[in-house]
């Protein structure tokens, strides 16, 4: 909790727990109490003093009941009041007490006046008074500040009269006031506790509440979990569906065409054989690129990749990529062009692991776009404050829509199985474009829209990022 609610759900315990231990608890007390006095007076006491005495204890009754039942109303509104108006209500409960015992102490200041033994009756019972309203009651420095006094003027008034009746005045004076010394320090030990209490019952709520709040958290982290690991199982299912397919596509081929060859050398006519020969290869690499993905993802999730930096020409290294994409995006109708700014042509880094990526980008971009353009645009920036190369790779393609950006970059996903469907692959090339990059020092972004096409931005520092193993896995 912070302070503000710290506070107004301590003046909301408080309330409560005076209500509970002064006014609900001591009801009976405080109204025998307000009785037994004119009872005792009609008995010892001539004239009408008794009566005078029940009037007031009828008024002082009539008062705590009016006070309350107001307390036990605000009772049910106090967790929806601010702390301005808790605090409202705390001095409107402790001019109500003060009503109250003011009450109370009526008759013991009329009989100060009563002949004998009116001022003795009203000496006992204003200690008694006292001390049950100190040890009874919640008493703040605030209640003893206005609550005391009323009772305190009695017991001294009626102190001093007894005194000089018996011709003691200074001794029982003294005895009036160590009673009511006593009786102060009854209250503020009281007092202590009940700040105790209450602060202990703010500290289980708080913990309480921090408690609950750890179990939503984990609760969510765990319903989390669960739906990612789903989702993870149900990607590397469709993965799994997929790359079956995807592996006995090239693998039918090539066991296909060198039966063919087989049987065009057994029949003694070779003529096509260049030409099944050819598509066993291509079907052949097709078919390696395929594990190799696969092989690429284990070695990064198993922190076995080794960097080997080097010096590189950005633009030999950009032109030997669109030279082997272009025929693809050819045959879709689509133009390549490349773009090379003055000053960024040389950088360092593994340049395996950079035609990887960038390989796997241009690829992306020919297979998506049709009757449109590629245009790959080198160009220098700042990555992590420092110097840094951005090979932007732009297409006028299908697009990504913005729900399936954020899983764009998970392993073996793909925007959609229709995707897959439609232009096939196993959804594993940009996962590895973005691990290869990030082990580099840089990183993979992505812009895009739904039907006009994207642009995938590979970002690498220009000097090589040293990591060992260790740093490589933190990455």
């Amino acid at each position: 909790m912070d302070a503000v609610a710290n506070e107004t759900r301590g003046r909301v315990l408080a309330i409560r727990r005076f209500h509970e231990i002064a006014w609900q608890r001591h009801g009976a007390t405080r109204y025998a109490s307000a009785a037994m006095i004119p009872l005792v007076t009609l008995f010892l006491v001539p004239g009408w003093w008794g009566i005078f005495g029940l009037a007031c204890a009828a008024l002082a009754v009539a008062i705590d009941v009016w006070a309350v039942n107001w307390l036990r109303r605000v009772d049910g509104q106090l967790d929806q009041l601010p702390l301005d108006a808790l605090k409202r209500v705390q001095t409107q409960l402790v001019l109500r007490i003060v009503a109250v015992v003011t009450a109370y102490a009526a008759p013991y200041l009329a009989l100060v006046f009563a002949p004998n033994p009116g001022p003795l009756v009203a000496l006992l019972f204003a200690a008694g008074a006292i001390v049950i309203m100190t040890s009874q009651h919640v008493m703040t420095k605030t209640m003893i500040f206005y609550t005391l006094p009323p009772m305190a003027i009695a017991l001294v008034a009626s102190a001093g009269v007894v005194g000089a009746s018996f011709g003691g005045a200074l001794g029982i004076g003294v005895l009036a006031v160590l009673t009511l010394v006593n009786a102060i320090v009854m209250a503020r030990a009281g007092a202590k506790v009940f700040a105790d209490t209450v602060a202990a019952r703010l500290e289980a709520e708080s913990a309480a509440l921090l408690l609950e709040r750890r179990v939503v958290e984990r609760t969510a982290e765990t319903m989390e979990a669960l739906r990612t690991a789903e989702a993870a199982n149900k990607a590397k299912s469709l993965f799994l569906a997929n790359m079956s397919h995807e592996l006995r596509t090239p693998l039918n081929a090539v066991i296909g065409y060198s039966e063919i060859i087989q049987e065009d050398v057994e029949a003694g006519d070779v003529s096509e054989c260049g030409q099944h020969a050819a598509r066993v290869r291509s079907s052949a690499i097709h078919l390696l690129g395929l594990i190799a993905d696969v092989l690429d993802l284990s070695k990064v999730e198993a922190e076995k990749v080794v960097l080997r930096p080097e010096a590189i020409d950005a633009r030999e290294l950009a032109t030997s990529v669109i030279e082997t994409v272009t025929p693809m995006a050819a045959e879709n109708g689509t133009a390549c062009d490349l773009l090379i700014e003055p000053g960024a042509e040389h950088f360092s880094a593994d340049p395996l692991r950079v035609k990887q990526c960038l390989m796997n980008l241009a690829s992306n971009a020919a297979k998506f776009t049709h009757n449109g353009r590629i245009v790959f645009h080198v160009r220098r920036t700042t990555w992590d404050n420092a110097p840094a190369l951005a090979f932007d790779v732009r297409d006028t393609g299908i697009g990504i829509s913005a729900e399936t950006l954020t899983r764009l970059f998970q392993p073996f996903a793909q925007a959609d199985a229709s995707i897959t469907r439609a232009y096939g692959g196993t959804g594993l090339g940009l996962s590895i474009t973005r691990r290869f990059a990030r082990l580099m020092g840089g990183d993979v972004t992505v812009e895009s829209e739904l039907g006009k096409g994207s642009r995938f931005t590979l970002i690498l520092p220009e000097r090589a990022v040293d990591l060992d193993l260790e740093d490589q896995a933190a990455a």
